[in-house]
């Protein structure tokens, strides 16, 4: 969803298409609009004031860039449904009900949107296309969405908009449960110069496409492409989370080995022919004790299970391995500023108690490593 904080940039951007459109002005409207363009606001303010009419392009364009300049939304959506009403076939007058359209997705006012969209009926304004895409896929119209968004990159002859544009292709196809068709989708857009600008995100959705389709080999490499770029992100939390259910589902055939590239604390075996013991018993659980810890458990040894975006996973991770008679917690840490939920095993007194019950921890398929506070 976009912000009104973008609407000024909407427009700036929308002017690139311009170039490709005709409009009968007199070249010092033209000159005025290339300050606009090169973003040179005060200057076209200025110029603006001098400029006079003589048709009704010009008068279109004074009037429509008048509501550019407004900084009053409610006065510039006044302004932009003028223009549109009384130049209405005009370049302005339809560049006016684009942006009247832009508003209207702004205050989520979709549906509106949409009827000011398929109001433009000139032919060259591309941009309609995209902005009927975002429309239906807001409205759950996924296969609009998809055709809309196809028109829109075969006829647009910029970069613009085109990144946003494959993302919502694939997200119509996810939701439509056609992940074969969203992995295409993701690979047409890498295989472009340039992109994806975002390869984290474009990692993430590639794993969910190939995890949709069945496809768990691909989804696991590609999840890991995307953790490893940045393991602090707010996207690698979506990343861990997903390849925890797919580890809940199907097991230890899901490696998961590059999410804790720990080194093991040293054991001095006590008898290389049997499988650790624990010294001393282990700490008592209570069933009925909170999942949730108010704070980090205190002792010298932890095992640290996991690190999730979503509460809910680390629950449900403390809920099974209190099922294997451990004490379990998880609680709540800030990372990188962003809010997290840790799981955690334990507290153990000697490093021999702690690597029993991370030995327990493996075998029953959940990836975990000691640590000493």
């Amino acid at each position: 969803m976009i912000s009104r904080s973008h609407s000024t940039v909407i427009i700036v951007l929308f002017i690139l298409f311009t170039s490709l459109l005709s409009a009968e002005i007199d070249k010092q409207f033209s000159d005025a609009e290339n300050l606009f363009t090169a973003g040179k606001i005060d200057a076209f303010a200025g110029s603006l004031l001098s400029l006079k009419a003589s048709n009704n392009d010009e008068k279109a364009f004074l009037g429509y860039y008048n509501a550019v300049l407004e900084k009053n939304t409610a006065n510039s959506m006044k302004s932009f449904a003028l223009v549109s009403q009384t130049y209405p076939s005009s370049l302005y007058g339809q560049m006016a009900l684009l942006e009247i359209a832009k508003l209207n997705i702004l205050d989520r006012e979709i549906a509106q949107a949409m009827n000011n969209l398929k109001k433009i009926t000139s032919t060259e304004m591309i941009e309609k296309s995209y902005w009927l895409a975002f429309c239906s896929y807001q409205q759950n119209d996924y296969q609009n969405a998809i055709n809309h968004a196809e028109n829109f990159l075969r006829l647009s002859k910029t970069n613009l908009y085109l990144e946003d544009t494959y993302f919502l292709i694939v997200e119509s196809y996810i939701s439509l449960r056609q992940a074969n068709s969203a992995v295409k989708t993701l690979n047409k857009l890498k295989a472009i110069n340039g992109f994806p600008t975002d390869m984290q995100f474009f990692y993430f959705r590639l794993g969910y496409a190939y995890e949709l389709s069945g496809n768990r080999q691909d989804a696991v490499a590609s999840y890991r492409d995307g953790y490893l770029l940045n393991k602090f992100s707010q996207v690698a939390y979506l990343i861990e989370d997903r390849l925890f259910e797919l580890r809940t589902s199907f097991g230890s055939s899901i490696d998961l080995n590059f999410l804790y590239p720990y080194t093991e604390l040293s054991i001095t075996p006590v008898d290389t022919g049997t499988a650790p013991t624990i010294s001393t018993p282990l700490p008592i659980i209570d069933q009925k004790t909170d999942l949730k810890a108010d704070a980090k458990p205190s002792g010298e040894y932890l095992i640290q299970a996991g690190r999730f975006s979503s509460e809910s996973n680390a629950s449900k991770l403390v809920v099974k391995m209190r099922s294997l008679e451990l004490p379990s917690v998880y609680y709540e840490a800030l990372q990188n500023k962003q809010k997290t939920w840790v799981v955690v095993c334990g507290p153990y007194n000697t490093q021999q108690d702690a690597d029993a019950a991370h030995t327990k921890l493996k075998d029953n398929d959940i990836d975990s490593f000691i640590t000493k506070n």
